[in-house]
């Protein structure tokens, strides 16, 4: 007869070696990956935008639609980004360190930044 461990608590599993649970640690994941994708997009966008404007052939090669489809990707992934950080925030046990979230929150209020400058 197999006897169950009383200290272990039914339905909640513990991910390998870092003592939280793995729904947290899944959202800790999707929320990093947004981040680096919003980084991304941003850099793509910016140095499009830049071809754009520094040269006559990459006008003809990337077209004006290029830089604003890599923007908006951008402000999507910051706004999945932002929503998900009081989240992660409050799952976690062990919280972000502080420079990861500040980091986290300048990539993702950047794309923000620069929908408010481009409409003044």
């Amino acid at each position: 007869m197999v006897q169950m461990n009383p200290t272990k608590k039914r339905g909640v599993t513990r991910a390998l070696g870092t003592g939280e649970e793995r729904s947290a640690e899944a959202l800790t994941v999707l929320w990093m990956l947004t981040a680096v994708a919003c980084l991304a997009a941003q850099i793509v966008a910016a140095g499009t935008r830049a071809l754009l404007v520094w040269s006559a052939a990459g006008r003809q090669i990337i077209g004006p639609m290029v830089p604003g489809w890599f923007s908006f990707c951008a402000l999507v992934t910051a706004t999945i980004c932002l929503g998900l950080t009081p989240l992660v925030w409050y799952v976690r046990r062990q919280k972000p360190p502080p420079s990861v979230l500040l980091a986290v929150l300048v990539i993702s209020l950047v794309p923000w930044a620069m929908v408010v400058f481009q409409m003044f």
